[in-house]
């Protein structure tokens, strides 16, 4: 049930350490030269870097400032990081001091100054020093806390904790998800419906599928076929599509014959279904997509801002630029379809705190934006 985190599979191979500087166009080019298997994105000025199997942390100049030695490692986040040492989890600082000590079978970034934990198949929460606050008694749970509630399971009952670990919604539950715009979706018995924060029942659902509520509406599914709902119940978009996905910046991706476009609140489709591929939400007003074998970009009122004709492919909006590909090289674009950093690369990666991994000629790098 809880929600992991999937940083571990994200990562890049690449080789790093020594600042050596060039510049391309307005782009920064930091060469690096210790050799690391893989990296993830920058966070909190860091990122966590692979070599031989260990894991440490590098700085923006590529300068690994926290060595090799760990299991695992993941990205920075409240000025701590969960480490792994002989298997079991910690917590390192910037300065890589063990600030709280790798003793639980498993652990998750901190997030609003509480961190999941697990030791012996019990789930619970810790502080920033390490103080336990939600009591590791748990057989599950979710590993975040969504306003202000996370949910929980003890035998085989569900309930809620807030944040000082009280229950303050009861385990009564076959199932449940954690909340979502003020309501969560819960399963007593055969019965599915929405609680508010007191755990009143205030909306009944017939539906196949259970899910939560983005932006107001909630998807249901009648014969296969997807709508949504409102939370006072309401029909707002009839069961028609084949696939449809949450609500994100007003809009959401629907499929229907197999051709994506997508909707808004009232249902009406601002994206034509033509599309072949589509991101699975809007980011920045922009989204990817596919027509005929070729990538670009719509934005929301459905205007082709890169018309799908050119790139082989191209990733999601971040920090104002797209991943893309042309003639097999990687680049950047920015939502003018312009080209910000040349298409010389093999491997790129997303921005993220304004730097980039990526490879040339087997050699890789970080590339800090233009501005």
């Amino acid at each position: 049930m809880n929600n992991r985190f999937s940083w571990m599979c994200m990562g890049v191979t690449l080789f790093a350490a020594s600042c050596d500087r060039s510049k391309s166009g307005n782009t920064s080019i930091i060469k690096l030269s210790e050799k690391y298997d893989k990296t993830f994105w920058f966070q909190e000025g860091l990122a966590p870097v692979r070599r031989n199997n260990k894991w440490g942390f590098v700085d923006t100049n590529g300068v690994e400032v926290i060595p090799v030695q760990y299991e695992n490692a993941w990205m920075f986040t409240e000025g701590l990081a969960t480490v792994t040492i002989n298997n079991k989890h910690g917590f390192v600082d910037k300065t890589g001091k063990m600030v709280i000590q790798p003793i639980y079978d498993d652990a998750e970034p901190f997030q609003e100054g509480l961190a999941f934990v697990e030791s012996k198949e019990k789930m619970g929460f810790i502080n920033h020093d390490g103080d336990t606050v939600v009591p590791l008694k748990y057989k599950d749970c979710e590993s975040q806390f969504s306003h202000g509630f996370a949910a929980v399971r003890r035998e085989q009952s569900w309930g809620f904790v807030n944040r000082n670990g009280v229950e303050k919604i009861p385990l009564r539950y076959s199932w449940t998800q954690n909340f979502s715009d003020g309501l969560a979706a819960v399963e007593d018995g055969r019965k599915f419906y929405y609680i508010d924060s007191t755990g009143r029942n205030v909306l009944e659902v017939k539906s196949e599928r259970r899910d939560k509520f983005s932006e107001g509406l909630a998807r249901i599914a009648v014969n296969d076929k997807f709508g949504f709902i409102s939370k006072a119940g309401r029909l707002v978009v009839q069961p028609q599509y084949d696939m449809a996905e949450d609500f994100s910046e007003g809009l959401a991706v629907v499929r229907l014959n197999g051709k994506y476009g997508a909707i808004d609140k009232q249902g009406t489709l601002v994206i034509p279904l033509k599309y072949d591929k589509m991101e699975l939400h809007f980011s920045g007003g922009h989204m990817p997509v596919n027509l005929n074998g070729k990538w670009g970009v719509i934005n929301q009122k459905g205007v082709e801002v890169i018309p799908p004709d050119k790139y082989e492919w191209c990733g999601a909006y971040c920090e104002g630029l797209f991943p893309a590909q042309l003639n097999g090289k990687r680049g950047f674009l920015n939502a003018k379809g312009e080209v910000k950093i040349p298409f010389q690369y093999e491997t790129i990666n997303k921005f993220s705190e304004g730097y980039a991994w990526a490879r040339r000629d087997s050699a890789w790098c970080i590339l800090k934006k233009p501005k």
